[in-house]
């Protein structure tokens, strides 16, 4: 395992994980241990496959289906984001449509 004090940079990590942990301002193996997996996953380029990046690396250790539940959960809940975002399109359109030239709800004046 490796030491808490061990730089990030000093490893072989992919660019990828290297530059979305660097963007955080993560610099040791301590740092990354600090945050939960769903910290990391929520750092912008750092997926379920750079949470297994950093498990790979001994940064962390971790039950494997722990993983297989953040992939389940990271998988529905991107279905749910593609019908929130096809709801708001909706939305617009039916605003548009309820809307005269000048910006007023259609009614007789």
């Amino acid at each position: 395992m490796l030491d808490n004090d061990v730089k990030l940079v000093d490893l072989p990590l992919p660019t990828r994980v290297a530059k979305a942990l660097a963007m955080e301002n993560l610099v040791t193996v301590g740092d990354v241990r600090e945050k939960s997996d769903y910290e990391l996953t929520r750092i912008p380029n750092f997926g379920r496959s750079s949470l297994k990046e950093v498990y790979r690396f001994g940064l962390r250790t971790k039950p494997s289906e722990i993983v297989s539940i953040i992939a389940s959960v990271e998988s529905k809940l991107s279905i749910v984001n593609k019908e929130i975002n096809d709801m708001r399109n909706l939305l617009e359109l039916l605003r548009i449509s309820a809307l005269d030239g000048d910006g007023n709800a259609g009614r007789s004046r």
